[in-house]
């Protein structure tokens, strides 16, 4: 196991620039994941530590160790990939052995040793007695497991993990979830996990680093980054959230009272932010803190749309020109075209500035 360190890590191509000044540390042991929408640049990050790519800026460390110019082969560390990547003329032990056998000398691995290794990982990956079929013959969720256990068997320092579930059904998409934690935690390995699935990184992680175009935006706990959102793209990009926006009407200490078409929503400031009156402001709210008979703030708007999600009722309201969406108890009678007056305290209500944040957030 090893800790990795990266600071200031940049890489651009042509005119983009995948990664922007990264900085951020992955503590021994622990299921890293590393969360954003497509092209914010973290399976070039991913690249970057496994040393498929170098940075135009930057270091990247394992420990004490500046392995920012060090071959991929000399990292120790494996990669489990999107597409599976396995040898569909090799049987399920050759996949799993390759890795041993092409470092048999550099290791000194008896045949004898590499199948002590291989039967090893097929029990952990719990594949047993499938050894002699190939990939063909297997389902998706054994080829992801194969392909685990072939990363697993070379015993390297760091796992990486570049959205590998992504391939699957949602069913088999929660087994293998189980089994990747389950496997990192009682390996104690440092592994680094790519996903664009918030759901699959708030289960798994230990701590999310959430990227947009290039940049590390925030890094903490699963807990952190739902309650806790440090701005406003990590607010409206975790959980099922929704927003409005609006005119700034009155400022009390960090309670704030935003003025939306007609209607007055108040809330409490996001940690760190500032707003005066007069300016535009969002109030970033999520959807299954709504209710049509709580207490605070009431909204009033024209319903658009419903659907049954079974939990709930999932409800699309227009306030004014603006639209909110709403998780509502499914036992709930609602049409479109009805007026519905919905409740949310204003505790659950979080306020940021608007300046600065329109494209990145609602372009």
């Amino acid at each position: 196991m090893v800790g990795i360190r990266l600071v200031g890590v940049s890489k651009v191509y042509g005119r983009v620039r995948a990664l922007d000044r990264v900085s951020l540390e992955v503590r021994e042991g622990e299921l890293f994941m590393i969360l954003g929408p497509s092209g914010c640049g973290k399976t070039t990050l991913l690249r970057v530590v496994a040393g498929f790519e170098v940075p135009e800026e930057g270091r990247v460390y394992f420990g004490d160790q500046d392995v920012t110019f060090l071959k991929p082969y000399m990292r120790n560390t494996a990669m489990v990939f999107q597409n599976y990547a396995l040898w569909p003329h090799m049987t399920v032990f050759e996949n799993i052995a390759y890795g041993l056998r092409i470092r048999r000398r550099q290791l000194g691995l008896s045949d004898e040793e590499i199948e002590r290794r291989v039967r090893e990982a097929l029990k952990l990956v719990r594949l047993e007695g499938l050894e002699d079929r190939y990939p063909l013959q297997l389902s998706g969720g054994q080829q992801q497991r194969v392909a685990l256990a072939r990363a697993l068997v070379v015993q390297p320092k760091v796992l990486l993990l570049d959205e590998p579930l992504s391939n699957l059904d949602a069913k088999l998409r929660l087994e293998m979830r189980e089994e990747i934690k389950r496997i990192q935690s009682s390996l104690r390995i440092t592994a680094i996990y790519v996903t664009h699935d918030q759901e699959e990184a708030m289960s798994l992680a230990d701590r999310i680093a959430v990227m947009n175009r290039g940049r590390v935006l925030q890094v903490g706990t699963p807990r952190e980054i739902y309650s806790k959102p440090s701005n406003l793209f990590v607010a409206t990009f975790i959980g099922r959230s929704t927003y409005l926006v609006g005119e700034v009407a009155e400022v009390v200490g960090d309670r704030v009272k935003l003025r939306v078409d007609s209607q007055v929503l108040e809330g409490f400031l996001a940690p760190g932010y500032s707003v005066r009156e007069g300016e535009r402001a969002v109030a970033i709210m999520k959807t299954e803190d709504f209710s049509v008979e709580g207490s605070g703030n009431t909204l009033e708007g024209v319903v658009e749309m419903t659907m049954f999600i079974g939990m709930f009722n999932q409800v699309k309201v227009r306030v004014g020109d603006q639209r909110i969406t709403a998780l509502l108890e499914p036992s709930l009678d609602i049409q479109p075209g009805q007026r519905l007056r919905l409740s949310i305290r204003p505790s659950d209500v979080s306020v940021f500035p608007l300046t600065g944040w329109e494209e990145e957030v609602f372009a």
